[in-house]
């Protein structure tokens, strides 16, 4: 056997103490692994939705604005006595410092009053999560984090271990209510009732074009050579108008329908 295993320092790394001897370590599976930045450990938070889960399961992404933040870690259902109703509590496990060095800057490591703060500001400035599909054919469900600035004012306790993110009602269910009421208007239509007028609107221009086609047929026999050209003009109109009338029974028989 030839060659060896060789080993680098990643960019950026600090001095530390020689390894003890028999010390074992997990390598990576390649380079680009083994030089890619680590992430810290995973912050937990809650999340309580009103709306049906039904898409969302256990390892689903949490994303902020297409960036993957982390993932679903439980699904689970609470009783709550006050509302007397069942709410969906979704726990997320997320890392904050993917979201770059300045916000790791604001929040200083280890330090949870100071992240549980500007969680709170954040909150009040709109910050949310939404359920949203990720895939219509399949109908999976993933959560996104983002701000809502016309989401309503909600209180926040920042003593709640994990910390809750307040949720807005959006998505999937949006498009559930907005097909909804599109059938709702639609059954509201009349469309009997009009079609119906307007068969009898359409029966009464058709006996108004028969009697000027006998007009048509007197006067033809009747005018002066020089008015005929005025006549032939007038009755290219009167067959145009013929012709579109015979396609308007079909049009009312599919309102109709």
């Amino acid at each position: 056997m030839l060659g060896g295993i060789a080993f680098d320092v990643p960019p950026g790394s600090v001095t530390t103490t020689p390894a003890k001897e028999n010390t074992v370590y997990l390598l990576a599976e390649d380079q680009e692994q083994a030089l890619k930045q680590q992430d810290e450990q995973a912050e937990v938070r809650v999340l309580y939705f009103d709306q049906s889960v039904r898409g969302l399961s256990g390892g689903a992404p949490v994303d902020f604005r297409g960036l993957v933040l982390g993932n679903v870690k439980a699904i689970g259902v609470e009783f709550d006595p006050k509302r007397k109703e069942f709410r969906i509590p979704v726990t997320i496990e997320v890392y904050l410092e993917r979201l770059g060095e300045r916000y790791r800057e604001t929040i200083l490591k280890g330090q949870t009053v100071a992240r549980t703060f500007l969680l709170e500001a954040m909150v009040k400035r709109g910050f949310r999560a939404q359920l949203r599909t990720g895939d219509l054919l399949s109908g999976q469900l993933y959560v996104a984090l983002d701000f809502f600035p016309h989401a309503l004012p909600v209180p926040f306790d920042p003593n709640k271990t994990p910390p809750e993110i307040p949720t807005v009602v959006g998505g999937i269910e949006d498009l559930r209510s907005q097909l909804a009421e599109i059938a709702r208007k639609l059954n509201n239509v009349p469309f009997e009732s009009i079609s119906t007028n307007l068969n009898k609107t359409l029966g009464g221009l058709n006996s108004t074009l028969q009697n000027a086609g006998r007009v048509f047929r007197q006067l033809d026999q009747e005018v002066a050579p020089e008015a005929k050209a005025a006549l032939a003009e007038a009755r290219k109109s009167f067959t145009a108008a013929q012709y579109i009338l015979s396609y308007i029974p079909h049009i009312s028989a599919r309102i109709s329908a």
